[in-house]
């Protein structure tokens, strides 16, 4: 059996990896539920041909480039989107069409950046004080 490769992490993925340890830690006491959504980004190593025939075949299941990182939902059955990226990451194109596309649902998205920004949306969302 062949080994799977572990690439080195980009800082976001650090940072996805601390919003979601956090989540973690308080999605009970703060009644919340989550979930990572795993997009192209995703398709890290392999020949650009087996990338090209997963990415149209996750395409046609309903993936959508450039969707959130994050769904959270909290109570009255609300939802928000989190977009994770390094102090220094930028929306793709892709990204930035999903968030005008979502937010015609009046569904909030954020760009989180790190912990303190993760704290102050759940306190603008009304989850936590």
């Amino acid at each position: 059996m062949g080994k799977t490769k572990i690439t080195k992490q980009r800082p976001e993925d650090i940072v996805q990896q601390q919003v979601i340890a956090y989540l973690s830690a308080v999605a009970t006491r703060l009644k919340i539920a989550f979930y990572a959504v795993l997009n192209e980004s995703a398709m890290k190593g392999g020949d650009n041909k087996t990338k090209h025939r997963l990415v149209q075949w996750l395409k046609r299941m309903g993936m959508v480039p450039g969707a959130g990182d994050i769904t959270l939902h909290y109570s009255g059955g609300r939802a928000a989107i989190l977009e994770i990226k390094s102090a220094t990451g930028r929306q793709s194109e892709s990204q930035i069409d999903f968030a005008r596309w979502i937010k015609r649902t009046d569904t909030p998205y954020y760009i989180i950046r790190s912990i303190k920004e993760l704290e102050t949306v759940l306190r603008i969302l009304g989850i936590s004080k």
